[in-house]
């Protein structure tokens, strides 16, 4: 069964937004909400999804990850001041 959901008081820089994606998408706005909607539904609930981490076995070491997240950075800046 269908459901309406109607949002209110949206101001004109917002729906100005939704327009210009709905229509870089090749749809209205209506349906670019909808099938966001969809997606927003089927992501799980912030506690859900915390608890799912926190259960799931990890590989990794701390150190790799921090020498990962050190190779991302690159060098630190040479502290002269």
């Amino acid at each position: 069964m269908s459901r309406t959901v109607q949002i209110r008081e949206i101001d004109d820089d917002t729906y100005a937004a939704l327009r210009k994606l709905a229509s870089d998408a090749g749809l209205s706005v209506s349906e670019l909400l909808r099938r966001e909607a969809e997606k927003f539904a089927r992501r799980p609930a912030m506690n859900d999804w915390l608890e799912q981490t926190r259960t799931r076995p990890s590989t990794i070491s701390r150190s790799a990850i921090l020498e990962t997240l050190d190779d991302l950075r690159g060098d630190w800046p040479a502290a002269d001041h």
